[in-house]
């Protein structure tokens, strides 16, 4: 597995509140129900990365990650697969094909 990319003070408190808000404190696992979070940063603060790390911190087997452009989605590609997930991806974009 890859070694983890360090992350910086403002992504390990968002990893942090995901996983702690995601997760159950009594069991450490997932609740039953359906959760979801969405972390709202400034282009270039590591999003991908902390969704990364939000979800090895919740010991996720499956995680939906939607993103609105194809070139984001490359982006996370990446960085997942760096993170050292594995696996099948299927992946969610709202970007249509332009005219030409």
């Amino acid at each position: 597995m890859p070694r983890k990319q360090r992350l910086r003070p403002h992504q390990v408190e968002a990893v942090d509140a995901v996983v702690r808000t995601l997760g159950s404190p009594a069991s450490g696992e997932l609740a039953d129900v359906a959760v979801r979070a969405q972390v709202i940063a400034p282009p270039g603060a590591g999003k991908s990365l902390i969704a990364v790390h939000a979800a090895q911190g919740l010991r996720a087997e499956r995680v939906l990650v939607l993103v609105p452009t194809l070139d984001l989605l490359g982006q996370m590609v990446g960085v997942w697969r760096a993170g050292g997930r594995g696996g099948r991806l299927f992946g969610v974009c709202s970007e249509r094909e332009k005219a030409a």
